[in-house]
């Protein structure tokens, strides 16, 4: 069963939730009425997770979870093709804190905090070898590395500052590295980004846009959060300057600023950004092919209110013109009941969204016929 927006269905019950991750039941526990533009549905096709961030689909068509406090990635397995989920399987294991992942010529890439773990397959039956990259000498004692994407024959890893005024450029501080340079050393990519959650390479373009999330020590307005283009050699700003090539309180050094990269688009404080896709499929309205999704984490308590959300951010030439909502309704009148983490893209062309405070995956597809110029919005 599929029902329209505002309304959920739900794939598959507490019979096999139960199993899965026993003593927690699909009914125990209260969640979000999502809402998404005419014409689409919202279905949960999974609960139940302990912290469900990044999502890839692999060779074998299956959709591939990280959960972060569960230390492992799993399979999410529709064995009779009806779009139902019929089994999760532990794909990877003994895993920290995996926070991204991603698959290359058959192996699956999963970053997980101080190390970067590649496995081959097959998964899930111990028979598959792997290998790893440290990642310790280059976070020096700082926060665990968040994303990484491939880009430009090599693997980008972004590592996050290690405190909000510290010099960017230390290692550990606000950098994306190459971890695949031609010598096999890791090489500074890119500088003067304070926390990069999310990478995504844009189909039409070929160019690796990124997502940055701002400190929260100004107001209820400032700074602001980010999207950019990350090229090699350039500096993003921080902690020196914020938006357009303002200088922040702390260093006041406009000539530095005047040296930076400013944001291609930037977004509302505290909308903490924690993934990104683009959309290059023919399964939702011809309207959002070259677009991008975005997960809006938001903020619901402090200064700053961002509704948490995915937002649709309209793409013209290749470049962003307009960021408005395509899936809402985590909080409700008791809070926070949710938080869109990460994104990907179903070989069908559905939009997946993982939950990571509520243990949810939820898929979004077009049901309302025809396939339009722009009829979801």
């Amino acid at each position: 069963m599929s029902l329209r927006s505002p309304s959920i269905a739900f794939a598959f019950g507490s019979t096999l939730a139960a199993a899965l991750w026993p003593g927690v039941g699909w009914g125990q526990r209260p969640g979000p009425i999502l809402e998404v533009p005419p014409g689409f549905t919202v279905d949960l096709i999974a609960g139940d997770l302990p912290s469900p961030v990044a999502l890839t689909f692999g060779p074998d068509g299956r959709l591939y979870v990280a959960l972060r406090d569960a230390g492992r990635v799993v399979a999410l397995e529709d064995i009779d093709g009806d779009r139902a989920i019929d089994r999760v399987v532990t794909a990877v294991d003994g895993l920290a804190r995996p926070s991204d992942l991603a698959f290359r010529n058959g192996e699956l890439w999963v970053l997980d905090s101080a190390r970067v773990v590649r496995v081959r397959g097959p998964f899930g039956d111990g028979t598959g070898g792997r290998e790893e990259i440290a990642l310790d000498s280059l976070l020096a004692g700082g926060p665990p590395a968040a994303s990484f994407a491939f880009f430009a024959g090599g693997v980008l890893v972004a590592i996050g500052a290690e405190c909000e005024t510290c010099p960017a450029g230390n290692l550990g501080s606000g950098i994306v590295v190459n971890l695949v340079a031609e010598d096999g050393e890791p090489r500074h990519w890119s500088r003067g980004l304070r926390r990069v959650a999310a990478m995504a390479v844009q189909p039409s373009t070929g160019v690796l846009w990124a997502t940055e999330t701002g400190p929260a020590r100004w107001g209820s307005d400032l700074p602001a959060d980010e999207l950019n283009t990350i090229r090699a050699g350039r500096h993003y700003g921080w902690p020196y300057c914020y938006g357009n090539r303002i200088p922040t309180p702390e260093f006041a050094d406009p000539a530095r600023c005047d040296r930076t990269e400013p944001p291609v688009l930037t977004l509302p404080a505290g909308s903490a950004p924690t993934g990104i896709v683009f959309y290059g499929e023919d399964a939702f309205p011809s309207g959002y092919r070259g677009d991008a999704f975005i997960a809006l984490a938001g903020s619901v308590a402090g200064p700053t209110f961002a509704e948490p959300r995915v937002a649709r951010i309209r793409f013209v030439d290749g470049r962003p013109v307009a960021l408005e909502n395509f899936v809402t309704g985590w909080v409700g009148e008791a809070g926070r009941l949710g938080r869109p983490s990460h994104l990907a893209v179903g070989p069908g062309g559905a939009l997946y969204v993982s939950d990571d405070l509520a243990g949810r995956v939820w898929r979004v597809s077009w049901v309302s016929g025809d396939i339009g110029e722009d009829e979801g919005g």
